[in-house]
């Protein structure tokens, strides 16, 4: 009674409990001991090399300002200040983009025990609300059209299968190409081929192999139509050219 006769009218015995058990629970991290158990974590599930890199790369900052803060420290307002820096002006988009890995940090957190709650989705809600505007179409369907039309008419339609692959498909491009085009390098890969596409029956589709997916789990993607018609056209090419694919793809675009 006396304890709660000295707090706020506004603030209830309750709502004290609440925040103890939300950011003091748990078992003591530091952020940067956090990142790096979410770092092996991430090895041991078979998570590829660019995907850590990434994750090393996008987290760097806001380890190198609260790298020593243990993880139940770290606050909605601290968070708010990295993303929302008074010094620099994100927008919006740019801010959802440095939250995003904070986020996934965090959660990993969550899930292993360390704090209760994630903070940084108090944050994401909030970038959320304040209405992002969807991102301008970056492939109409007369932009489509005019795609297939010159990978068809470049060097008898080598790059036409790759091309409608991850048009109709959804299919990364490592996922195509197993990283042989990487601009980091590949990582050893095989890439795709007709082996891995199912054309005939009722449903057609493709088989991505476990170690060419992001999450490094197999998966399948069904081929609709339209894409089925243009890899049969093709079918006596190989998926990924040998050579020459970056080249002849940047002759595509600027036709």
């Amino acid at each position: 009674q006396i304890a709660r006769d000295l707090l706020p009218r506004s603030i209830t015995l309750c709502d004290v409990a609440k925040h103890w058990l939300e950011f003091h629970g748990g078992k003591n991290r530091t952020v940067s001991e956090a990142f790096e158990e979410w770092m092996e974590n991430g090895k041991r599930t078979g998570l590829r090399l660019r995907t850590l890199e990434g994750r090393e790369q996008r987290t760097n900052d806001f380890r190198a300002k609260y790298g020593s803060l243990q993880v139940r420290e770290v606050k909605a307002r601290h968070i708010e200040e990295f993303v929302f820096p008074k010094k620099k002006k994100f927008s919006l988009r740019n801010s959802k983009n440095i939250l995003m890995p904070i986020k996934a940090l965090l959660e990993f957190c969550v899930t292993h025990e360390y704090i209760k709650v994630n903070s940084a989705k108090v944050m994401a809600r909030e970038i959320k609300e304040k209405n992002i505007p969807p991102p301008k179409t970056i492939l109409d369907v007369e932009v489509v059209k005019k795609l297939i039309d010159e990978a068809t008419a470049l060097q008898g339609g080598k790059c036409l299968a790759y091309l409608s692959v991850a048009l109709f498909c959804g299919l990364r491009p490592d996922e195509i190409h197993g990283g042989e085009y990487d601009q980091h390098g590949g990582e050893g890969n095989d890439p795709l081929t007709w082996k891995d596409l199912k054309l005939e029956g009722e449903s057609p589709e493709v088989f991505v192999q476990g170690s060419s997916a992001k999450t490094r789990k197999p998966r399948q993607a069904p081929i609709p139509p339209n894409c089925l018609a243009l890899l049969k056209s093709v079918e006596h090419l190989p998926i990924v050219p040998g050579k020459g694919l970056r080249s002849s793809f940047q002759k595509i675009y600027k036709s």
